[in-house]
Protein backbone atom coordinates (compact mmCIF):
# COMPACT_ATOMS: atom_id res chain seq x y z
CA UNK A 1 0.00 0.00 0.00
CA UNK A 2 0.93 3.51 -0.83
CA UNK A 3 0.98 6.13 2.51
CA UNK A 4 0.46 9.02 0.40
CA UNK A 5 -2.36 7.93 -1.66
CA UNK A 6 -5.31 9.19 0.27
CA UNK A 7 -3.30 12.36 0.40
CA UNK A 8 -3.07 12.83 -3.16
CA UNK A 9 -6.83 11.27 -3.96
CA UNK A 10 -8.13 13.98 -1.10
CA UNK A 11 -5.87 16.84 -3.19
CA UNK A 12 -7.11 15.49 -6.35
CA UNK A 13 -10.50 15.64 -5.36
CA UNK A 14 -10.58 19.21 -3.65
CA UNK A 15 -8.87 20.51 -7.04
CA UNK A 16 -11.38 18.21 -9.11
CA UNK A 17 -14.15 20.55 -6.61
CA UNK A 18 -12.69 23.53 -7.03
CA UNK A 19 -12.66 23.72 -10.95
CA UNK A 20 -15.94 22.16 -11.23
CA UNK A 21 -17.31 25.30 -9.27
CA UNK A 22 -15.64 27.68 -11.00
CA UNK A 23 -16.92 25.84 -14.25
CA UNK A 24 -20.10 25.93 -13.01
CA UNK A 25 -19.97 29.71 -12.08
CA UNK A 26 -18.26 31.23 -15.18
CA UNK A 27 -18.54 28.95 -18.25
CA UNK A 28 -21.54 27.33 -18.33
CA UNK A 29 -24.62 29.15 -18.88
CA UNK A 30 -28.13 27.81 -18.17
CA UNK A 31 -30.58 27.60 -21.31
CA UNK A 32 -32.70 30.72 -22.17
CA UNK A 33 -36.54 29.85 -21.70
CA UNK A 34 -38.73 29.90 -23.86
CA UNK A 35 -42.35 30.22 -23.36
CA UNK A 36 -45.65 27.94 -23.91
CA UNK A 37 -48.90 28.55 -23.49
CA UNK A 38 -49.24 25.69 -21.35
CA UNK A 39 -47.07 22.07 -20.20
CA UNK A 40 -47.84 20.45 -23.53
CA UNK A 41 -48.01 16.41 -23.62
CA UNK A 42 -47.64 16.51 -19.76
CA UNK A 43 -51.09 17.84 -19.40
CA UNK A 44 -51.79 13.86 -21.00
CA UNK A 45 -49.30 12.05 -19.26
CA UNK A 46 -50.94 13.36 -15.80
CA UNK A 47 -54.65 12.92 -16.91
CA UNK A 48 -53.61 8.88 -17.75
CA UNK A 49 -51.84 8.83 -14.64
CA UNK A 50 -54.85 9.82 -12.26
CA UNK A 51 -57.14 7.23 -14.25
CA UNK A 52 -55.05 4.74 -14.07
CA UNK A 53 -54.14 5.45 -10.46
CA UNK A 54 -58.29 5.44 -9.84
CA UNK A 55 -58.68 1.90 -11.43
CA UNK A 56 -55.73 0.17 -9.92
CA UNK A 57 -56.79 1.98 -6.40
CA UNK A 58 -59.91 0.59 -6.47
CA UNK A 59 -59.19 -2.63 -7.58
CA UNK A 60 -56.19 -2.78 -5.07
CA UNK A 61 -59.18 -2.08 -2.22
CA UNK A 62 -61.66 -4.49 -3.32
CA UNK A 63 -59.47 -7.68 -4.36
CA UNK A 64 -56.38 -7.72 -2.53
CA UNK A 65 -56.26 -5.51 0.75
CA UNK A 66 -57.83 -6.47 3.74
CA UNK A 67 -60.10 -2.83 4.48
CA UNK A 68 -62.89 -4.06 2.40
CA UNK A 69 -63.43 -7.28 4.69
CA UNK A 70 -63.19 -4.75 7.82
CA UNK A 71 -65.63 -2.97 6.30
CA UNK A 72 -68.14 -5.59 5.51
CA UNK A 73 -67.41 -8.41 6.83
CA UNK A 74 -70.21 -10.09 5.89
CA UNK A 75 -69.45 -10.34 1.97
CA UNK A 76 -66.40 -12.37 3.78
CA UNK A 77 -65.14 -15.92 4.99
CA UNK A 78 -61.82 -16.64 6.56
CA UNK A 79 -60.66 -20.40 4.71
CA UNK A 80 -58.60 -22.80 6.77
CA UNK A 81 -55.60 -20.68 6.82
CA UNK A 82 -57.62 -17.52 8.11
CA UNK A 83 -57.30 -15.30 4.40
CA UNK A 84 -60.21 -13.56 3.61
CA UNK A 85 -62.51 -15.12 0.66
CA UNK A 86 -65.30 -13.67 -0.57
CA UNK A 87 -68.65 -15.45 0.32
CA UNK A 88 -70.84 -17.81 -1.61
CA UNK A 89 -72.94 -15.16 -4.15
CA UNK A 90 -71.14 -11.90 -3.31
CA UNK A 91 -68.64 -11.28 -5.45
CA UNK A 92 -71.23 -9.46 -7.62
CA UNK A 93 -71.56 -6.73 -4.56
CA UNK A 94 -67.82 -6.32 -4.67
CA UNK A 95 -67.09 -6.06 -8.16
CA UNK A 96 -70.28 -3.61 -8.30
CA UNK A 97 -69.20 -1.68 -5.05
CA UNK A 98 -65.59 -1.36 -7.18
CA UNK A 99 -66.66 0.29 -10.17
CA UNK A 100 -69.38 2.41 -8.24
CA UNK A 101 -66.37 3.59 -6.24
CA UNK A 102 -64.19 3.87 -9.67
CA UNK A 103 -66.77 5.54 -11.09
CA UNK A 104 -67.23 8.38 -8.92
CA UNK A 105 -63.95 8.93 -8.66
CA UNK A 106 -63.26 9.66 -12.16
CA UNK A 107 -66.51 12.13 -11.96
CA UNK A 108 -64.72 13.56 -9.01
CA UNK A 109 -61.45 13.87 -10.76
CA UNK A 110 -63.84 15.76 -14.12
CA UNK A 111 -65.29 17.91 -12.03
CA UNK A 112 -62.18 18.67 -10.29
CA UNK A 113 -60.63 19.46 -14.35
CA UNK A 114 -63.68 21.05 -15.06
CA UNK A 115 -63.80 23.60 -12.35
CA UNK A 116 -59.89 24.46 -12.05
CA UNK A 117 -59.14 26.57 -14.78
CA UNK A 118 -56.28 26.23 -16.73
CA UNK A 119 -54.38 29.71 -16.04
CA UNK A 120 -54.65 31.33 -12.98
CA UNK A 121 -56.54 34.87 -12.82
CA UNK A 122 -53.59 36.57 -11.51
CA UNK A 123 -51.94 35.10 -14.35
CA UNK A 124 -54.83 36.35 -16.87
CA UNK A 125 -54.71 40.17 -15.25
CA UNK A 126 -50.99 40.25 -15.80
CA UNK A 127 -51.33 39.51 -19.18
CA UNK A 128 -53.46 41.49 -20.42
CA UNK A 129 -51.70 44.64 -18.42
CA UNK A 130 -48.87 43.80 -20.39
CA UNK A 131 -51.19 43.96 -23.42
CA UNK A 132 -52.38 46.91 -22.57
CA UNK A 133 -49.10 48.62 -21.74
CA UNK A 134 -47.87 47.29 -25.44
CA UNK A 135 -51.02 48.32 -26.93
CA UNK A 136 -49.92 52.15 -25.23
CA UNK A 137 -46.74 52.62 -26.48
CA UNK A 138 -47.55 50.99 -30.18
CA UNK A 139 -50.32 54.18 -30.37
CA UNK A 140 -47.63 56.82 -28.69
CA UNK A 141 -45.46 55.48 -31.15
CA UNK A 142 -48.15 55.91 -34.16
CA UNK A 143 -49.23 59.32 -32.83
CA UNK A 144 -45.08 60.71 -32.85
CA UNK A 145 -44.92 59.44 -36.30
CA UNK A 146 -48.21 61.40 -37.49
CA UNK A 147 -47.34 64.15 -35.49
CA UNK A 148 -43.87 63.86 -37.81
CA UNK A 149 -45.02 63.74 -40.71
CA UNK A 150 -47.75 66.33 -40.71
CA UNK A 151 -44.59 69.00 -39.17
CA UNK A 152 -42.75 67.84 -41.96
CA UNK A 153 -45.63 67.92 -44.87
CA UNK A 154 -46.54 71.35 -43.38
Amino acid sequence: AYPLAACISIAANVIEIKSDSLKLATVYRRPPSEPAGDIGTWEVVLKVMVGLSILTNCMIFAFTSQQMMTWIPQWFDLDEEGDQMLAVGMGRYVVGLCFGMEHLLVLAALTVWGLVPGTPDWVKTLVRRHQYHKDEIARQVRKERSERRWQRDS
